[in-house]
């Protein structure tokens, strides 16, 4: 199957524009390509997503391959060695890491009902600019850069999370409130 469109609308604020969206499927795999550009010179948004995969009995695996993100002019690369798994109970996930520069956010774990399962998403050197064309609209800019990992269980049913997040410089509308 191929898809193609000139925009596609996520929120009121958020589109996707110059999609395209191919996708093999039988009863062994689920595989898709899914690229799309706003085409300009500064502050580009695009992507070019591959995701590759396989049925088992009751499970689908699968992972991201050769895998980026362009987000308002950010080069972001999403790892080749990640694991994606779901048995319509669990989601695991193995190594998923999206990476630019020095920053980087990895995330590790199984979401489900149960509070004995874990995620966790460890982030290092994230610069907090890169929120802030999200946040144009309500007329706040935020910096800072975020460090160390939140913890998420039982995400299916009764979310909590604990966290030791440090956000070294904060500042929000250039105002420094500093370590957090």
């Amino acid at each position: 199957v191929l898809v193609n469109t000139s925009k596609l609308q996520l929120s009121d604020s958020i589109s996707l524009k110059n999609l395209s969206l191919d996708v093999f499927a039988d009863n062994k795999k689920l595989d898709f390509s899914l690229k799309f550009s706003d085409n300009l010179t500064q502050n580009r948004t695009s992507g070019n997503l591959n995701f590759k995969s396989f049925f088992t009995e009751n499970n689908i695996q699968g992972e991201f391959e050769n895998s980026e993100l362009e987000i308002y002019g950010r080069h972001v690369k999403i790892n080749n060695n990640n694991i994606l798994s779901y048995n319509g109970d669990k989601l695991a996930i193995l190594n998923f890491s999206l990476n630019r520069l020095k920053e980087s956010i990895v995330i590790n774990g199984i979401a489900s009902k149960s509070s004995e399962d874990k995620m966790e998403v460890d982030f290092k050197n994230i610069d907090l600019q890169f929120i802030n064309p999200f946040l144009k609209d309500v007329g706040i800019e935020i910096g800072g850069k975020i460090n160390r990992n939140i913890t998420f269980q039982s995400l299916f049913a009764k979310p909590f999370f604990t966290s030791n997040l440090i956000i070294d410089s904060l500042s929000i509308n250039n105002n420094l409130l500093g370590f957090t």
